[in-house]
């Protein structure tokens, strides 16, 4: 997830109400067991599967970031201050005359 909100330009804090959930892919042995018998499971990502994992999860948080600038309900907060979402056709007439939207084709 915090590589999806890096895409979008936003920070975690410690005040930002961010969870991130961390998992290794380095092989645990346990130092002692009372079976004379270790059963190991591993994945096989000869395939890429845990990166293409990865670029998923990076993928879904950027895309439901961008989704909810533009399908936002109005809100308004202290001393009145009113955000509304932000206007698709205006932001893709910005990106198309900077040259930073990719059309599809191109």
């Amino acid at each position: 997830a915090g590589l999806g909100l890096a895409r979008t330009g936003a920070r975690g804090h410690s005040g930002s109400g961010d969870f991130v959930i961390a998992f290794s892919t380095a092989n645990l042995v346990p130092h002692s067991s009372s079976s004379p018998f270790l059963t190991e499971i591993r994945l096989n990502d000869a395939a890429g599967a845990i990166d293409l994992a990865f670029q998923g999860a990076i993928e879904a948080v950027e895309e439901s970031i961008v989704s909810a600038l533009f399908h936002a309900h109005p809100v308004t907060g202290r001393d009145g201050h009113t955000r509304e979402a932000l206007p698709i056709a205006r932001v893709l007439e910005l990106l198309r005359s900077r040259g930073v939207l990719i059309q599809p084709g191109d």
